[in-house]
């Protein structure tokens, strides 16, 4: 793709010959025969670019690639050992792709259109050739028909011609009628042609008179490429390292090993503090207390250490998209350039796999709506190629990945609109939203702009995968969009899910840890500060009006023994949605090892799991996500009568 955009870079092509000759040698030295050949074709490509005797051009990236995939697709059948997939007739296909790019260019250079009244001259033959619908290279394949029939006679005129085949002009379903002088017969014509890859029939024009029956079709079975990213990148040591092969599942059972250690320690520490805070002064006191800090800095080190093993390179997530956008901009007509940035960061394996669904529906959902075409661009005075960036950065214990595009925004009216005719909200709760809590509709189940379905999008699915992706990574997700100038997607993700960093609190004699990627401030504010409308609490925090619900009054269950004026409170915020929780007591934070429920008790709403605390007690853990896609904050605030009164509440 770079080679795309700078298709005269001699060092480019170069290191791409030297990769293809390299891998064609090992595969060849290995008796891997089909990837040897595929990559022998792919050589003589790459030679005749090298040594300008063929230029870079569309066709000629796209069958580059589709070879690519097709490598892709052959290493995974050498790793799984499906013979099936090494010994199929796709890679002899797409090895026929390469070599009709190699084909003289003679005859598809002479192939003009005729004016529709000028006679053929004597001895040709018209052919109609009919291609699949779902034919993904239509101006490789007629390239191929021509080259073919060139061989065979002279091609006298094509439509489409010459240079609209050569410009990728097309179009779907593909239709190329071509006039050739030949003493071939038709039978050998027509064979000729339906052998090559997506022709679906072949029928010879006598006179202008309609089509004769058409030849059966070949069938042929259409390559199946595999996304680039399907390919584990490779991975260099620095010189002199040694490297151990260790299964997955080994170093998951070693973090939830650690992750038991991070417990026992923080249950050590405690231990330690309670008989220091209950003045038990001996030389077994103090030995436990140099124990306890050195088991602490041990367990950190290799809960750190054991972390390291399970991260990769952000690149390797990122490293998927440069492909799918040029694919997606073909598709759309548009053009568009990905900028990558913070490519070094490192995240948890599990992390990585789990955020490949949600950028990939944002990338896509970013250049189907949030990217004008070339024209459009051009008439608001902005540079017809447009630009999305995708971005990572650590901030403490997390990672921000941006995706930020510099297209018209998003259309907050259209959107409103939309939501209110599909009845996922009404004019009334609408004319009580935030601008952010409107922005937040984009990823409602069912909500689509689209003004037609299409392959890309339409069918208001997409955006609300991505929320539920986030909401699996105890992460969140921010939208900011202006007008005229782009939008912009944060996701908040913590490093690793084997341990989180949570804010604990305490609610009657129940406490629940709350994950730290949603809390944005702690407070204690006096009771006679919030103010009541129709019985809701409200707090003015910053530029905002912000709700207060007691977390006691959404987990009945809980109870709150606290009656204090001053209010403990829990700033929270999803999906461009803030709130306030009120608890009886904030009691620290510290880093939790989540577990399951179990199948007994099955999933709770607004709760995630629970860890076990230095104590020995258990913290339920909070689904903030969940609390809000519930409504059990809305049911608290609309049941709240008592949070301002001077002797109730939660304090």
């Amino acid at each position: 793709m770079q080679l795309e955009r700078d298709p005269e870079n001699r060092d480019l092509v170069q290191a791409i010959f030297r990769a293809t000759h390299t891998l064609k040698g090992s595969s060849a030295a290995m008796g891997l025969t089909a990837m040897a050949e595929l990559l022998h074709a792919m050589e003589d490509v790459l030679s005749l670019v090298r040594e300008g005797a063929l230029a870079v051009t569309a066709p000629i990236i796209d069958t580059l690639l589709f070879s690519l995939d097709r490598l892709h697709v052959l290493e995974q059948g050498l790793a799984t050992q499906q013979t099936a997939v090494l010994e199929g007739p796709e890679t002899a296909q797409v090895v026929q792709a390469l070599h009709a790019l190699l084909a003289a260019p003679v005859p598809l250079a002479s192939a003009q259109p005729l004016p529709p009244a000028a006679p053929l001259p004597d001895g040709c033959v018209t052919l109609r050739v009919g291609f699949t619908p779902d034919c993904q290279l239509p101006d490789i394949r007629a390239y191929m028909v021509l080259q073919a029939l060139g061989r065979l006679g002279d091609v006298v005129y094509s439509d489409p011609t010459a240079a609209q085949i050569d410009a990728g002009e097309v179009g779907t379903p593909l239709l190329l009628t071509v006039a050739l002088r030949t003493m071939q017969d038709e039978a050998t014509l027509h064979q000729a042609v339906a052998k090559i890859i997506d022709v679906a029939e072949v029928s010879t024009l006598h006179d202008g008179a309609p089509p004769a029956p058409a030849a059966p079709p070949v069938p042929v079975a259409a390559p199946a490429p595999a996304a680039a990213e399907d390919a584990p990148a490779p991975v260099s040591a620095p010189a002199g390292s040694q490297t151990v092969r260790v299964n997955v599942e080994t170093l998951d059972s070693i973090m939830n090993l650690v992750g038991e250690m991070v417990l026992d320690r923080t249950r050590v520490e405690r231990l330690t503090e309670e008989l220091r805070g209950a003045r038990v002064e001996d030389e077994t006191v103090r030995e436990l207390d140099t124990v306890a800090h050195h088991l602490g800095a041990i367990v950190r080190d290799l809960h750190e250490q054991v972390l390291e093993t399970r991260m990769l390179q952000v690149r390797q997530l990122f490293n998927r998209f440069p492909r799918l956008v040029r694919d997606l901009c073909h598709t759309l007509g548009k053009d568009v350039t990905l900028e990558l940035e913070g490519e070094n960061e490192r995240l948890d394996r599990s992390v990585i796999e789990k955020l490949v669904d949600p950028l990939t529906h944002i990338l896509r959902n970013s250049l189907d709506h949030g990217m004008e075409t070339p024209a459009a661009r051009a008439a608001a005075g902005k540079a017809p190629t447009g630009t999305v960036r995708l971005t990572a950065r650590r901030s403490e214990g997390y990672i921000l990945i941006q995706v930020q595009d510099d297209g018209p925004g998003i259309n907050l009216a259209r959107v409103t609109e939309k939501a209110r005719a599909a009845g996922l909200v009404s004019a009334e709760t609408l004319a009580g939203m935030s601008r952010q809590e409107q922005l937040g509709l984009i990823f409602a189940s069912g909500l689509s702009t689209a003004q037609a379905v299409s392959d890309v999008s339409g069918r208001g699915v997409g955006m609300d995968v991505v929320k539920r992706n986030i909401e699996a990574l105890s992460g969140a997700i921010l939208v900011q969009s202006e007008a005229g100038r782009g939008t912009t997607m944060t996701l908040k993700i913590p490093l690793t899910l084997a341990i989180v960093r949570a804010l604990l609190v305490r609610v009657g004699q129940v406490s629940l840890a709350i994950p730290l990627a949603f809390v944005e401030e702690t407070m204690r504010v006096p009771r006679q500060s919030l103010h009541s409308v129709r019985g809701c609490g409200l707090l003015q925090w910053r530029d905002r009006v912000v709700p207060v619900v007691p977390l006691g009054h959404i987990f009945p269950g809980c109870g709150t023994a606290s009656t204090r004026s001053m209010l403990h409170l829990v700033a929270i915020g999803y999906m461009n949605q803030l709130i306030c929780l009120a608890v009886d007591g904030i009691t620290g934070h510290q880093e939790i090892v989540v577990k399951s429920l179990g199948g007994y008790l099955g999933k709770i709403p607004g709760l995630a799991g629970a860890t076990i605390l230095g104590n020995g007690h258990v913290a339920l853990i909070a689904d903030v996500g969940n609390l809000f896609e519930q409504q059990l904050i809305a049911d608290a605030l609309r049941a709240d009568r008592r949070l301002t009164a001077p002797a109730a509440g939660v304090a």
